[in-house]
């Protein structure tokens, strides 16, 4: 009894403090089958990595028998967060974020990869919205896309030509846009040559959200907004926030108005929208004059106000005592 007293009184400090952080590795290409062999990499993330965004390895294995793994983690942070991180053929898959726990001493995750395709031809766009703001200078265009990948396959390396060699989607922009920023969290998924934009990241099975924005300067007081559509689009709509800067429409329907937040917006959109399909809308730009405000009725208001002041000022004159 005293031996065992003693033998747990010596055990080393990280054997007792460490916690065991357990899975498996699947592939959803194939009925969520197990993978042995697969290169696993194990990454933490602290309050002070999430700044720069670089989480910091911790260890790293090839998964056994029926794919499961173990790691052992000495001394866990419980501010931390890890996760387990694998690559295959091409694209790179994360595991759910792991919290550590005082009183934890086994702790279980998995990782899901996918076997990878490099045609987008199954892709599927289930809503493209474009929002148009005047700004003074130039209309301001957001487009969000909602895509689908309804493949068990994570598409890749899709678009191929003279300026990117492993695109995986490509847009237009309109020929006078400028100005172009993408709104997702990695703007390295992005690429521009000239008006065409590139995204360069990958599209997992499910859903995945593409948002950028763009000027459209004013010219003769005229813009032309033509967005072609990548993929087959299920949905298409314009959120035009000035409805009477809109002169014409091309193969899109006009809904009325739509509220957003408080503010309205006229709507025209389309539906099941083929691959390719250019559509566009035309603004022209309503001065002053087409307004009401007319130069002949500034002037005459003018005129009016010199009279009244002329008359209030000869009457002054006329009953001022001598």
């Amino acid at each position: 009894m005293k031996k065992g007293w003693l033998f747990f009184f010596f055990l080393p400090v990280p054997l007792f403090c460490q916690v065991l952080i357990q899975g498996q590795a699947l592939n959803g290409s194939l009925d969520s089958t197990t993978v042995s062999g697969l290169r696993i990499v194990l990454q933490r993330m602290t309050p002070e990595t999430s700044e720069t965004g670089m989480a910091e390895k911790i260890a790293d294995l090839l998964s056994g028998r029926d794919g499961r793994f173990t790691f052992a983690v000495p001394r866990p942070d419980s501010t931390a967060h890890y996760f387990v991180t694998s690559e295959h053929q091409g694209a790179r898959y994360f595991s759910e974020l792991i919290t550590v726990e005082a009183q934890s001493r086994r702790v279980p995750t998995r990782i899901v990869i996918f076997d990878s395709c490099r045609s987008a031809s199954r892709i599927v766009t289930l809503m493209h919205h474009v929002i148009v703001e005047d700004n003074g200078a130039a209309l301001w265009v957001r487009e969000m896309r909602m895509l689908s990948n309804p493949l068990n396959r994570t598409l890749l390396a899709a678009v191929q030509d003279e300026h990117e060699s492993a695109a995986t989607l490509m847009f237009h922009l309109p020929p006078a846009a400028r100005g172009f920023a993408p709104d997702n969290a990695d703007p390295n998924a992005f690429a521009l040559h000239g008006h065409t934009v590139y995204f360069k990241g990958v599209l997992e099975p499910g859903s995945h959200q593409l948002s950028f924005t763009y000027e459209l300067p004013w010219q003769d007081g005229r813009a032309d907004l033509t967005v072609i559509t990548a993929t087959a689009t299920r949905s298409v709509d314009f959120f035009v926030a000035n409805a009477g800067q809109v002169a014409s429409t091309s193969r899109l329907k006009d809904h009325g108005p739509f509220t957003i937040r408080d503010r309205t917006f006229a709507r025209y959109g389309g539906r099941d929208v083929p691959a390719g399909q250019a559509l566009q809308i035309r603004f022209q730009r309503h001065d002053r004059a087409d307004q009401g405000e007319h130069p002949y009725y500034a002037l005459g208001l003018t005129g009016s106000l010199l009279l009244v002041a002329l008359t209030v000022y000869t009457l002054k004159k006329r009953n001022r005592v001598p």
